[in-house]
């Protein structure tokens, strides 16, 4: 099971950089003095509403999972679950845990 969490891991930690690296996020700047604009319930909307976790039965019959932002398709589940309820767990520990990720950076690594 820890195979499973690793690789659909790291796609969720994708899919939360994206969400991170929102329009309001990169807004900020440091030493800024105004006062916060009041965001309007659209547009908080807007930037809260792109990431999404979508629970879907496949052609064998098996319950997987797909994390999108709008239209993008960012990670699928690396295998189905005869279950709702496993998957629904899968995604839970995913929610739960994925912030205490440890990123590694393999950019510099030669490719195999």
């Amino acid at each position: 099971m820890k195979k499973l969490f690793s690789g659909t891991a790291f796609a969720f930690l994708l899919a939360l950089t994206a969400l991170s690296a929102s329009p309001a996020t990169m807004a900020q700047t440091k030493g800024k003095t105004d006062p916060p604009k009041k965001v309007e319930k659209a547009e908080k909307a807007k930037v809260t509403a792109g990431i999404s976790v979508e629970v879907y039965k496949d052609s064998a019959g098996e319950y997987r999972f797909r994390i999108k932002d709008g239209d993008t398709l960012l990670a699928t589940s690396g295998k189905g679950y005869e279950k709702k309820a496993d998957c629904q767990a899968v995604i839970d520990n995913l929610k739960a845990n994925f912030g205490k990720a440890k990123i590694e950076d393999k950019s510099a690594e030669k490719a195999k």
